[in-house]
């Protein structure tokens, strides 16, 4: 799913089933070809109730103009599953957040700018290592948090490789975050 971060929602024409979002208190309303489809709380992930409803884009209302690539838990299990020929039997996703606290502060966000080159080399490395296959979907930018900044789907033969593998993976993936992660605190902004 697509996800388009515009001033002006209804100038985002993209091609494919989309849904026009707009932030109203607690709640998300949900257009679709100018009719309301839905309203949503806060309390629920509003990317992924929409890639669960088929849309191929999702415009939101926002002052920061983007458009970002999003890949969801269950669409990389989907993907795992259509490459196991019946020799594998375990699949485990792993997914990383931005915490709302660090260091005793509070984060207002992160910006993450980390090689996705070398992301990939460390996922066919343990993919080598440990006969297992690896998905990984990596966001850059900045985040706030509790959003989701990696999502690892490993399938393996057996639970034994498969928690070896993450593990190890997602420890390689934490060295990577030392070289381009950092950490925005609200204290900091606001002096």
């Amino acid at each position: 799913m697509r996800v388009i971060y515009t001033k002006s929602v209804e100038l985002a024409k993209p091609n494919g089933r989309t849904a026009y979002v707009y932030e109203r208190g607690d709640f998300y309303e949900v257009f679709e070809s100018g009719k309301r489809v839905a309203v949503i709380s806060k309390d629920f992930d509003i990317i992924a109730l929409l890639s669960s409803m088929g849309y191929d884009y999702a415009v939101f209302e926002s002052d920061d103009e983007r458009e970002v690539e999003l890949v969801t838990p269950t669409e990389i299990i989907m993907k795992l599953k259509e490459k196991n020929d019946g020799s594998y039997g375990a699949i485990a996703i792993f997914i990383g957040l931005v915490k709302a606290f660090s260091k005793g502060k509070v984060v207002d966000y992160v910006a993450v700018d980390v090689d996705l080159s070398v992301i990939k080399d460390l996922a066919e490395t343990i993919s080598k290592k440990y006969g297992v296959e690896v998905l990984i979907h990596h966001k850059l930018g900045n985040l706030k948090p509790k959003e989701e900044i990696v999502h690892v789907g490993i399938m393996a033969k057996s639970r034994f490789e498969l928690f070896e593998a993450l593990k190890e993976l997602i420890e390689l993936i934490k060295v990577e975050h030392s070289k381009g992660f950092r950490e925005e605190f609200i204290e900091e902004r606001s002096s």
